[in-house]
């Protein structure tokens, strides 16, 4: 299936997903029992869209335990980069209509000190494939990076083994979890 017919099956499935918070609990459940969670000090997040895994919740605890916290804000319409954040009063509608931290140049974190990276996506496969949506940011900005990436999805989105026709600028996830 290509990628456009793949991204709309996704949009679909998910939007009609029934428990996506009681879902959501048991992957953010999963996140804080992972050693790459409990050992980063610097962690990559990002501010969940309606239908997204919603991990708010870890985002409130990392800053509990005093880790730093950055989530992705759009610069321009190919990159992105990723600023620190101590509470959500520190957000704003951004780019696509998503939450993103006010721009603060001093708070911008160098992608090669982020140890773990906790993604998004329409869906993902056995094969560590990430579908997003088209745009290419998390692939450009994950170049090259060393931090530990999880990809974050509902079962119902988790397909089988070269489900995801890659190519060779997307960037495979370190692992998946899923509810």
């Amino acid at each position: 299936m290509d990628k456009s017919k793949l991204r709309n099956k996704s949009l679909i499935i998910r939007r009609d997903l029934e428990n996506k918070v009681v879902k959501s609990n048991i992957i953010v459940n999963k996140i804080l029992n992972e050693k790459y969670f409990n050992n980063a000090h610097i962690i990559g997040l990002y501010y969940p869209l309606k239908d997204e895994v919603d991990i708010k919740q870890l985002i409130d605890v990392a800053i509990k335990e005093n880790k730093v916290v950055c989530l992705p804000r759009v610069i321009n319409d190919k990159e992105m980069c990723f600023i620190k954040i101590s509470s959500f009063s520190e957000l704003e509608i951004g780019s696509f209509n998503i939450y993103e931290p006010k721009y603060n140049q001093n708070n911008v974190i160098d992608k090669s000190l982020i140890e773990l990276f906790i993604i998004p996506g329409l869906c993902f496969d056995e094969s560590y494939n990430r579908l997003g949506y088209g745009r290419g940011y998390y692939d450009r900005y994950l170049i090259n990076t060393k931090g530990y990436k999880i990809g974050v999805t509902f079962k119902e989105l988790f397909f089988k083994k070269d489900t995801i026709i890659a190519g060779l600028t997307d960037i495979k996830m370190d692992k998946i979890i899923k509810d």
